[in-house]
């Protein structure tokens, strides 16, 4: 099963392109391997708990695969 990131407003980031243009981040800092061919696949490639870590200031809890935003 694939994580996905909810925000409040019901806006779904379920991709790892969604994750990085909605982030602004680099998504190989956090388990990507860079391999185009995936860019619109799901995001279980991402330590997504790392990622939250690493930015507090996006304020998110995980439930059963999904972040949802507080």
């Amino acid at each position: 099963m694939c994580d996905r990131i909810i925000f409040s407003n019901g806006i779904e980031v379920g991709t790892i392109r969604q994750f990085q243009e909605t982030f602004k981040v680099d998504a190989k800092k956090y388990g990507w391997d860079g391999d185009e061919k995936f860019i619109d696949c799901c995001m279980c490639e991402l330590f997504l708990d790392k990622f939250f870590k690493d930015h507090p200031e996006h304020k998110f809890y995980y439930d059963f695969g999904e972040w949802w935003e507080k």
